[in-house]
């Protein structure tokens, strides 16, 4: 039984992200959770907040979701567990992470899976459909080998890490309607855009089609 590791990326949405971490709390199969903060303001917002056993970091702001989970991973390195990287504003049903992790320790081909969106779907898992980055769980074995492609900065790391996933390690990625992560409202980076949002959106889209052209 493989327990998992969790990275939440969070700018300002502290009212969300505080439901998500107690939902984690009750969840048997989550061991560390690590919060990086967009900036030096959202750190010292967090810093006397946070539950005991949350490790706080932050990054310059608006360095980039793709470093700031970078920077999580550089932390949880060598833990031999799975890793879930969570949006704050997820709402995720009773002990998703366990389930995911249920599936992942039962199922080696299965490299990196998400809960479901739809909370009407319950088959155990659908390859690549509605795949969404909100909250994805990369596999133990493939955690020590991926880190993100920190020139895309806010859009199509969970597209690339799929493509690594599946194009390359030879691994099926898809979601699990066993369980649901529920995002309406991308309050993470869209509803608190960083400067030039849509120019960096743009550089990520091209450097992504060249990877994968």
């Amino acid at each position: 039984m493989t327990n998992a590791n969790v990275i939440i990326p969070t700018k300002s949405n502290f009212s969300d992200l505080f439901v998500l971490l107690e939902n984690l709390d009750r969840d048997p199969r989550v061991e560390r959770i690590i919060v990086v903060a967009d900036g030096e303001k959202a750190y010292n917002t967090l810093k006397e907040t946070l539950p005991a056993d949350v490790t706080l970091f932050t990054v310059p702001l608006a360095s980039g979701i793709h470093k700031m989970w970078n920077m999580g991973m550089d932390e949880l390195k060598g833990s031999g567990l799975h890793l879930a990287i969570v949006n704050d504003d997820v709402a995720l049903t009773e002990n998703a992470i366990s389930t995911v992790c249920d599936l992942l320790d039962r199922r080696a081909d299965i490299g990196l899976a998400n809960p479901s969106g739809d909370a009407s779907e319950n088959r155990e898992f659908i390859d690549n459909g509605r795949f969404g980055g909100c909250c994805m769980i990369l596999a133990k074995d493939l955690v020590e080998e991926w880190r993100f492609d920190e020139r895309m900065m806010w859009w199509y790391g969970d597209t690339d890490v799929m493509k690594w996933v599946h194009d390359v390690k030879k691994r099926r990625v898809g979601y699990t309607g066993l369980c649901h992560a529920l995002n309406n409202r991308s309050a993470t980076i869209v509803n608190d855009s960083p400067p030039n949002f849509h120019d960096h959106i743009r550089n990520d889209q091209r450097i992504f089609e060249e990877k994968w052209s």
